[in-house]
């Protein structure tokens, strides 16, 4: 939803003119449709269910366990708590139907693709999107903490795409919600038991969530069937090609209780549940809300594509303005771009998760980018992050080096070797290495709260340490320095 709601009461929910009669707009695009496929996508079907899979497998009744013990109390306590925070939840809700959908439809289908996997799970992305974009449209908000704590959470949802290590990736994105999820338990804790359930169903969800990763989907989605991957608004389009039913008469222009009678409202003052319901339903048909998963096509690339050859560049996407994040520089947003053999990425906020394709001898540059995820997908000369926050980079191999320089709460995960791994003038950097890269060097400076995590068995779980930030310095008799670690266990 790229436009900001208008001033908003916890009694009342209002919108400007142009942003109701967009959603208007959208509604009545999907009114027919909602009607001939209700059946296939309500409840918790979600993108799976309408594909056909067996919602009585082990996977799918095991998530469900772990929805029903905390998802339905915590959507209680939203409700109770009211506002924002009762507005966002519906879209969450809807989120973890469209999880829940991929689920199923993986036990009805063989592994796609890389596009056919960005096709299947593009339901589930927008549903993460309109999370994330509600929480944007809402700064200054007092319940930023609230909010921040669902868009953060709601990106754990993206492990389906990460291979072979999806557990550490759903750690480290509950990692961001917990640090706004913390704030609330500290400001009411004794004070305001709703609060506090709030906060503890919610961690509660995405740490039962890991744990069922890794029983079930330990090394990555699991696909279990022989068919294609299709999502919920693939398999719902023969039925809605064939009723060729037109949609209904729109209603007036600026009534919203207009609004809420389109998406299925029985009562003239819509609910914040149809309302995020019928904005649901309309994300599955394929709507461009979010710009989550893009894939970096080999038509993109100047070397694959002539027609690009002469101008030396790839077009990035249209550019648009961020926020400004203390500390953080802010400009355009760009990327992700080639520019001679490098991919660069500046000044992404909130990007979601994009990949990337490159060639051996590229290289990538992300700078100024907050809360995004970059996952390259094929061997890279060299990785740089460099005055970011909050930025994931996964990677394959690396010929080079990795650096990480001048940057905050940062997440590297090496699936098979680097040489070497920097990190300098660095305040917060969770390292993960794969078993083919433990003889990695990692050298550090001005860094702190760097740690390391190395494979622990065969059961895919990690060992972690921290990388020392405290040194004694002793002068020798020689009259040389001698510098060690402090030990704090002597």
């Amino acid at each position: 939803i790229n436009a900001e709601y208008g001033h908003k009461h916890h009694s009342s929910f209002t919108m400007s003119d142009a942003i109701l009669q967009k959603l208007v707009d959208r509604l009545e695009s999907v009114a027919a449709r909602l009607e001939k496929v209700e059946g296939k996508i309500g409840g918790a079907g979600g993108a799976g269910g309408a594909s056909g899979g067996d919602e009585s497998g082990e996977s799918v009744t095991a998530f469900d366990a772990i929805v029903s013990e905390h998802v339905g109390a915590w959507v209680d306590l939203s409700n109770k708590l009211g506002g924002e925070t009762a507005e966002i939840a519906p879209l969450f809700k809807a989120a973890i139907d469209e999880l829940r959908g991929v689920l199923v439809g993986a036990t009805a289908a063989a592994k796609p693709d890389a596009a056919g996997m960005q096709a299947f799970v593009k339901p589930l992305a927008d549903a993460m999107g309109v999370v994330t974009e509600y929480r944007n449209s809402h700064r200054g908000s007092k319940e930023w903490d609230h909010l921040s704590t669902v868009s953060e959470g709601v990106a754990a949802f993206g492990w389906v795409c990460v291979e072979p290590a999806p557990g550490p990736f759903a750690t480290n994105t509950r990692a961001g919600a917990e640090f706004y999820s913390n704030k609330l338990l500290r400001a009411y804790k004794g004070k305001d038991e709703t609060q506090v359930g709030w906060a503890n169903h919610f961690t509660g969800f995405l740490k039962d969530m890991e744990a069922y990763i890794k029983a079930h989907h330990r090394t990555g989605l699991v696909f279990s069937g022989s068919g294609a991957a299709k999502s919920a608004a693939a398999a719902a389009a023969p039925a809605a090609a064939a009723a060729k039913t037109g949609p209904p008469p729109p209603p007036p222009k600026g009534s919203i209780a207009a609004a809420g009678k389109a998406a299925g409202s029985a009562s003239g003052k819509p609910s914040t549940a149809a309302l995020g319901g019928a904005l649901f339903a309309e994300l599955n048909q394929g709507g461009k809300v979010t710009s989550h998963l893009k894939k970096v096509t080999r038509d993109m690339q100047t070397h694959k594509n002539k027609a690009l050859r002469a101008g030396g560049m790839v077009k990035a996407a249209p550019e648009k303005k961020v926020t400004k994040h203390r500390g953080i520089p802010s400009g355009t947003a760009k990327g992700p771009v080639l520019e001679g053999n490098k991919w660069v990425l500046e000044f992404l906020v909130d990007g979601g998760t994009v990949e990337i394709e490159p060639d051996i001898k590229h290289s990538i540059y992300i700078y100024g980018c907050v809360n995004t995820t970059v996952i390259v997908k094929s061997k890279v000369n060299q990785a740089q992050i460099d005055s970011s926050k909050k930025v994931s980079l996964v990677v394959q191999n690396v010929l080079a080096t990795v650096d990480v320089v001048n940057s905050q709460s940062t997440n590297l995960q090496v699936l098979g070797k680097s040489p070497t791994i920097s990190v300098e003038k660095c305040s917060g950097a969770n390292i993960y290495l794969s078993k083919d890269g433990l003889a990695t060097e990692i050298i550090t400076a001005k860094s702190d709260a760097v740690n390391v995590a190395v494979p622990a068995g065969t059961d895919g779980d990690f060992k972690e340490a921290p990388v020392a930030e405290q040194f004694i310095t002793r002068v020798q008799d020689d009259g040389s320095l001698k510098t060690e670690p402090v030990d704090h266990s002597d």
